[in-house]
């Protein structure tokens, strides 16, 4: 079974994570961001883009989990093609270091793995369009609200580093938001694994370093108001 060998690193409740890169627990115990934050309605939030451009597919809900590994559920529609899908675990009482990571992506619904079992609640969003960047409707705040995001994924062998590489409608600007999450599409049981402090966000990219080597897929989501 591949990751028996792998040396992975480990880290505190307490260390220092930049808050806005996500894959499974948000280590600094507050929200990632209050603007793009599922159960919080946003103070601030985007603006249609201009010239306009067609809203991508997009789904954003949450799972309720109780003391459970594993969970699947159906996105509030079917998707053209399968979407790219980020999670992230919304903070509970008593910080948990838990990873949630992908066990199964469709045109209709998801597979949740988390790396213990879990009571509390665990955001997805899923996105698909033809060509990136994009604009997104988020529906969970208001239909009259877009915000631009890419999005994409890289297939790792045996690595735990990868550049993230972006481009955003406003390329003056970073992302406000990057969003990484694997998936376990080799059925091997290395998908478990954290992001590791990246720093700053480029204009155009960003590197990430997973807490180990993995043989995998991870997916990425950038957006900003």
């Amino acid at each position: 079974m591949a990751g028996n060998n792998r040396n992975k690193k480990t880290y505190s409740y307490n260390r220092s994570q930049p808050p806005k890169i996500v894959n499974g627990v948000d280590i600094t115990n507050e929200t990632v961001d209050n603007s793009y934050f599922e159960l919080g309605i946003a103070q601030q939030q985007g603006t249609p883009p201009s010239p306009p451009i067609p809203p991508a597919e997009y789904d954003e809900n949450v799972i309720d989990f109780t003391w459970e590994e594993s969970k699947s559920t159906s996105f509030t529609f079917t998707f053209s093609a399968t979407p790219i899908v980020t999670l992230e675990v919304l903070p509970s009482d008593g910080l948990e270091n838990i990873v949630a990571f992908l066990g199964n992506v469709t045109t209709t619904g998801i597979t949740v793995n988390v790396s213990a079992p879990h009571t509390g609640q665990i955001v997805y969003r899923a996105i698909n369009a033809s060509s990136y960047p994009t604009v997104i409707s988020r529906s969970v705040v208001s239909t009259s609200y877009y915000y631009t995001a890419s999005a994409g994924y890289s297939d790792l062998i045996n690595t735990s580093e990868l550049l993230v590489g972006y481009s955003l409608l406003a390329s003056s600007t970073s992302p406000t938001n990057l969003f990484i999450t694997t998936m376990d599409i080799n059925s091997n049981g290395d998908a478990d694994v954290a992001v590791v402090d990246t720093g700053s966000y480029g204009l155009t990219s960003t590197p990430v370093s997973l807490s180990a080597p993995i043989t995998n897929r991870v997916y990425y989501l950038a957006v900003k108001p």
